[in-house]
């Protein structure tokens, strides 16, 4: 019962108890008390009460049995403030998209304070634990910086410390062909600053074409060099072939890193990448489905792969006229695609950048969290430094006086149409309004960013399709798992679902009115309402029916003068 109950319990006594005495005005027309029985008086409130009694039981009943409906996540969803309903619009938005063949399965969840509160997956050959290739920069950058912390390495460590062939690179002065190709020294140390960053000058290894041929020509000779083998010295001696693109720290292209730093990685412990992970990273935080191989027990999880090809392919004339390469680009329009894959059924023994990294929605959300409690796992055991989650998640480009808006640091500002650089939100021409972490990207100006999020937002994207991103501001995580490619054949895609997610969430001021998504009774029960009925019906005539003053017969209230 609400604070006032007893307040209005003391007025209920004193309208039901009969006056003592009689009043008698000036002109001796006299009120005297007429008791009349408490049951007649109080019965058309009991009625009233009954009936509002009855209407709070059944509301409440109704809303009971629309509980009964809502799954376990719905309830911790709005225990954690969303409207569970809203959430499911989700699955409307894939289902959408599904029918009009631009994307064949997805995999959803997200998760608030460390507690999943959606996970669902739509579409064929996806499950809720389906098993997808990710990307698996974090994971190293964590297991590095792992070391910073026992004081192993530095985050501004020369690279040549650990691999000393790594002196004789050039840097790109001029030419367009490799016959008339001139290099200068490389006057700037690389350091592994600089490889957690994509600053390090290398040219670019993934599927983005330049419209600069200069570009053009040195992402060839690197994507003929991008399988160095972690743990063989000579396979990274023979990246120092391949010219920079610029002096470390000028430029900014997505390339060969990942590789680079889990040579280092295994050079500083003595031990292979998996054992490192395991030991530092997926081990402490339960991430059972995280590996670069996937056990036999487990393939039948791997989720279907698709790649975006014109719709009029193995139609007609359809490859002739749109080849495949155009994919998504395609001017008559495209469909997602069958692809093929093969998955190795344990630890593969060579380890490149293009070896396939697995994992699943709940063991990225794991991640995240962990990145979210400032290093710690929801077990306690500290697995980061805050130190090292700082610089993991925070803008690192203000120590290179520059941002990812600025085309001539940014080279992928330049990438041909169609190519990541020109569609994707995460780099080129839009990746205005981001900055980046060590092995992470950063929302730094919201209002600018094509990525969704408050500011301080990280994220990390495959290009296998998979992207998990978390809202410090809001404690909050969110994971896309599609396993389509090119995965900016949907460049609005993270903006769409982030909508979604953010538009279930109830508003501070508004959540405090539900508990367990039911309005809160503000009117302090059935009890409560008796009371406010007898209330209004001794204020509205009420007090001829409450045993009050009624003039005797013969004796007329005295009317107005």
């Amino acid at each position: 019962m609400p604070s006032c109950g007893p307040q209005r319990l003391a007025v209920l006594l004193h309208h039901l108890t009969p006056p003592r005495e009689a009043l008698h005005q000036k002109n001796d027309d006299q009120l005297e008390v007429v008791p009349t029985s408490m049951l007649a008086s109080t019965l058309p409130m009991l009625a009233l009460g009954a009936v509002a009694w009855y209407q709070s039981r059944r509301q409440a009943s109704e809303s009971q049995n629309q509980d009964r409906n809502l799954s376990q996540l719905d309830v911790v969803a709005e225990e954690l403030g969303f409207d569970a309903e809203r959430l499911q619009q989700v699955k409307e938005w894939a289902g959408k998209h599904g029918a009009a063949s631009k994307l064949p399965g997805i995999v959803l969840a997200v998760a608030r304070r460390g507690r999943i509160v959606f996970h669902e997956a739509i579409g064929d050959g996806y499950i809720r634990d389906s098993i997808m290739s990710v990307q698996v920069m974090p994971i190293i950058t964590a297991a590095f910086l792992s070391l910073v912390d026992e004081g192993r390495a530095g985050v501004h460590d020369e690279v040549v410390k650990y691999i000393p062939s790594f002196a004789q690179f050039s840097v790109y002065r001029s030419g367009k062909t490799r016959e008339t190709l001139k290099t200068d020294p490389l006057n700037t140390p690389i350091t592994v600053f600089h490889l957690l960053t994509h600053t390090w000058g290398f040219p670019g290894t993934v599927p983005s074409t330049s419209s600069q041929p200069e570009l053009r020509l040195l992402d060839e000779m690197a994507r003929a060099r991008s399988q160095p083998r972690v743990g063989h010295d000579s396979d990274f001696e023979k990246l120092t072939e391949v010219p920079l693109i610029d002096q470390p720290g000028k430029r900014y292209r997505v390339g060969l890193a990942s590789a680079v730093v889990g040579h280092i990685i295994c050079r500083i412990t003595g031990k292979s990448l998996p054992e490192v992970f395991q030991e530092r990273i997926t081990g402490p935080l339960g991430m059972v489905d995280t590996a670069w191989g996937v056990a036999s027990d487990k393939q039948h999880r791997i989720a279907s792969t698709h790649h975006a090809a014109p719709w009029l392919t193995n139609r007609l004339w359809g490859n002739y006229l749109t080849g495949e390469h155009a994919g998504h680009t395609s001017w008559l329009g495209w469909v997602a695609k069958p692809a093929a894959r093969h998955t190795v059924d344990e630890q593969p023994q060579d380890i490149s950048e293009n070896t396939e990294f697995y994992s699943t929605a709940l063991d990225q959300l794991s991640f995240h969290s962990m990145l979210l409690n400032h290093g710690l796992a929801t077990s306690g055991q500290r697995v980061l430094t805050p130190e090292s989650v700082f610089f993991m998640t925070c803008d690192q480009l203000p120590v290179l006086a520059t941002s990812l808006g600025d085309a001539e640091f940014n080279s992928h500002a330049k990438d041909r149409a169609g190519s990541g650089g020109l569609s994707s939100p995460y780099f080129g021409v839009d990746a205005g309004g981001q900055g980046l972490g060590l092995g992470m990207q950063v929302v730094n100006r919201p209002v600018k960013s094509r990525l969704a999020g408050s500011k301080g937002t990280f994220s990390a994207w495959s290009i296998c399709g998979t992207e998990c991103w978390s809202d410090p501001a809001l404690e909050m995580s969110v994971f896309i798992g599609s396993q389509l490619t090119p995965f900016w054949a949907h460049p609005d895609m993270r903006q769409e679902i982030a909508g979604l997610v953010y538009g279930a969430l109830v508003s501070t001021a508004a959540a405090k009115h539900f508990v367990n998504g039911q309005a809160v009774d503000a009117t302090g029960g059935w009890a409560g309402q008796l009371m406010n009925v007898m209330m209004m019906m001794s204020m509205f005539g009420g007090s001829s029916m409450m045993g009050g003053l009624q003039p005797q017969p013969g004796n007329a209230a005295p009317g107005p003068t």
